[in-house]
């Protein structure tokens, strides 16, 4: 059974990502209200928002592996997470290429084309969720992982706290920097009647440790995401606990709207980037407009709500292959049917 909360967090999730990101261009572009200002706000959202989407990726791992079995598994995760991560970063690297005048960074067809070995922009994320998928596929024991699942979680938090020391070759960073995050996600399930029943007080007692580590990370110790280690771990985890309770209280005030970014948060990850920098470009470029504000709420809100939109007319269309592997053995099996 899907828990509602999860919804709401990957509705928040996808928020902090897109406005992530919008900051990050506008940067890049030279629209920025301070130096100091851009790099506390990117830090803080970079603190804890990718390990979010690993912890939620984590959580209905077993029951899925369990349902599938582990050869059905793996072949579900290249359907939904291969197959848009190929098709988007060569929609996306070819648009880069057409209008690389216009961008903040010059691409070239090769520099697409190595989308194998090096994933480009946001699709790293799917490069490193597969890799992640693959190797708890590979350690998950159904009659043993109860008992070694706390072990794994223990040896994680600490290639995780001593990565800076550790090889980060063949892309080993992405598993040593957020397994720990999704095996959080496949214990922090078993106890989601607990989670269920968080409450306002709870919440609070959430909100509060999450803004005084925030404070004591970034202003008394004056360290950044990138600075790794005991702190950035237990500050990413607070955070998560804080968006599980947000979105617990969010879920009882069914609030529908952030429920459906959640719902399709892997259709906005796939095309936000296309969408606020394309309007980036059209209010820089064209309109002359370099007012920050403008910029990052407009490119947030055009960055969520045109993929919403494209979904909607991919469907009507029938066109799912943009978003989904075809599937023509279905389609044969119907016909043979008539």
């Amino acid at each position: 059974m899907r828990e509602a909360w999860v919804d709401y967090a990957k509705g928040i999730g996808i928020i902090l990502v897109v406005f992530g990101h919008v900051n990050r261009g506008l940067y890049s572009a030279n629209i920025h209200l301070s130096e100091s200002f851009y790099q506390l706000t990117d830090s803080v959202i970079y603190s804890f928002h990718m390990p979010l989407f690993f912890f939620l990726s984590g959580l209905f791992f077993v029951q899925s592996l369990d349902r599938k079995g582990k050869t059905s598994f793996i072949i579900s995760k290249v359907d939904t997470i291969v197959y848009p991560y190929i098709l988007w970063s060569l929609i996306q690297g070819t648009v880069e290429v057409v209008l690389s005048r216009y961008t903040n960074n010059s691409a070239n067809l090769a520099d697409v084309l190595t989308l194998f070995s090096q994933p480009r922009a946001q699709f790293w994320f799917l490069y490193a969720l597969f890799m992640v998928f693959v190797l708890a596929t590979l350690l998950y024991n159904k009659n043993k992982f109860n008992y070694i699942l706390p072990a794994l979680i223990v040896i994680s938090a600490g290639l995780y706290v001593y990565q800076n020391s550790l090889s980060q070759a063949f892309h080993l960073g992405y598993i040593i920097k957020f397994m720990i995050f999704f095996l959080l996600g496949a214990l922090a399930i078993r106890y989601s009647a607990f989670i269920g029943r968080i409450g306002m007080g709870t919440g609070l007692i959430a909100l509060v440790a999450f803004a005084l580590l925030e404070w004591g990370f970034h202003d008394y110790l004056g360290l950044t995401y990138t600075d790794v280690g005991v702190f950035s771990l237990i500050l990413a985890v607070v955070a998560i606990a804080f968006i599980i309770c947000l979105s617990v209280l969010l879920a009882k005030a069914d609030i529908a709207w952030l429920r459906r970014l959640g719902e399709l948060s892997m259709v906005i990850y796939l095309m936000h980037i296309l969408a606020a920098s394309g309007l980036r470009i059209i209010l820089t470029k064209f309109l002359h407009v370099n007012n920050w504000s403008v910029h990052v709420i407009a490119g947030t809100l055009i960055g969520l709500i045109a993929p919403i939109i494209a979904y909607y007319v991919i469907q009507r269309l029938h066109l799912n292959f943009l978003l989904e592997r075809p599937r023509y053995h279905r389609v044969q099996r119907k016909e043979k049917t008539l």
